[in-house]
């Protein structure tokens, strides 16, 4: 009996043993450095590089392909890090240095410059649609018509990889002339010559898309359903669920500087029958928008690594330059097409986590995420 009672005090140790050393193993792991990611894979000249991974607390450098250092990156929690691109990269892979070691990511990327091959149609009016074609255009930011009219990238009907279209503003010439494209870089691509006629009544685009019959409500902050828009007040503080007095309308207001957190945030509204069906077939053929108001003073372009969360996937980066300097204190709908992920096929968004998560800064105001068709 002596013998069998040693025997499991023995057993029992080295049970003990064998689950601490696991659980030893297991930390070691946690902490050790590598690079899970690096995204976009398709990059431009003045374009933010996502690296994704874990362990980052003592990185110090980034190595970019052909040997281009870098030690002004940002540094966002204990597993992302971020830079700009720098002219002259190459394609290949991305190293970190950390404690006297590299870490190379499993992922090449692939440097990319924007292209302009055609522009139709050759002869079109004011208020009318012109369409841009070319390479590597997704990071486009301007278009600049004849007489210094200019387009920024929130106001293209549609920006793709091959495909920019937008439509022709009042106060261009009447006649011949070219396009300006404005690379990220500032690089300026020219077009080819088309024919501009300016009618007497041009067509004016509203600043806020509708909501149609075909929109994918994701959230917006009105009471409805049994849903109270008070419940998605943002995760992250320093924002207030705001009420317009003459319109009634609910919205979202930062109250003080975001920094890398949530912005707008829903795991509440999967119960509403209005915001059916949660998913699409054919993303490729959608653009996510959100409706956004920058009042008088506040500078817009402080909002930086956006990243949007689709069914809770956090796998939708878009950096720098979503938001513009101002609106002036009107609302604004900001489109975005999931091309710019290159995205094809069936997307699900029925988990109930969507939102926009990133930097802003206090006083910005955010309303009706929603997914439309182009």
């Amino acid at each position: 009996m002596k013998n069998i009672k040693l025997l499991s005090v023995f057993l029992i140790f080295l049970g003990t043993f064998v689950q601490c050393q696991s659980t030893s193993d297991h930390n070691e792991d946690a902490l050790e450095t590598s690079i899970t990611m690096v995204y976009p894979t398709k990059v431009v000249t003045g374009q933010t590089i996502f690296i994704i991974g874990k362990n980052f607390n003592e990185v110090t450098e980034i190595v970019l392909p052909e040997n281009i250092s870098v030690k002004d990156f940002e540094r966002v929690g204990f597993n992302q890090l971020s830079l700009v691109t720098p002219a002259g990269m190459r394609s290949g892979v991305v190293t970190i240095k950390a404690n006297g070691s590299e870490y190379s990511s499993p992922n090449e990327i692939t440097a990319v410059t924007p292209k302009f091959s055609t522009i139709f149609p050759k002869e079109v009016k004011t208020g009318e649609e012109l369409t841009i074609k070319g390479e590597n255009l997704i990071e486009i930011q301007q278009v600049i018509f004849p007489d210094n009219v200019f387009i920024d990238a929130m106001h293209f009907k549609r920006k793709s990889d091959t495909e920019i279209i937008v439509v022709v503003p009042s106060g261009t010439i009447d006649g011949e002339g070219t396009l300006q494209i404005v690379a990220l870089s500032g690089d300026i691509i020219t077009t080819s010559p088309f024919s501009i006629e300016v009618t007497d009544e041009p067509i004016e685009e509203g600043k806020v898309d509708p909501i149609t019959p075909n929109t994918i409500i994701l959230l917006d902050y009105e009471e409805h359903g049994g849903h109270n828009g008070y419940w998605d007040n943002g995760w992250g503080g320093n924002t207030e669920i705001a009420t317009d007095p003459e319109t009634g309308n609910i919205f979202l207001r930062v109250t003080g500087d975001l920094n890398n957190n949530w912005i707008i945030n829903c795991n509440h509204q999967a119960n509403i029958d209005a915001t059916w069906p949660w998913s699409v077939d054919d993303v490729e053929n959608y653009m996510v928008k959100f409706d956004v108001l920058i009042p008088p003073g506040v500078d817009g372009t402080a909002a930086k690594g956006m990243q949007f969360i689709f069914g809770d996937q956090w796998n939708y980066w878009y950096g720098d330059n979503l938001l513009p300097k101002t609106t002036d204190g009107e609302w604004m709908t900001i489109r975005v097409p999931f091309t710019h992920w290159n995205l094809s096929g069936f997307l699900s968004f029925e988990s109930g986590t969507n939102g926009l998560f990133g930097t802003v800064p206090a006083g910005v105001c955010f309303d009706n995420l929603r997914v439309d068709p182009m």
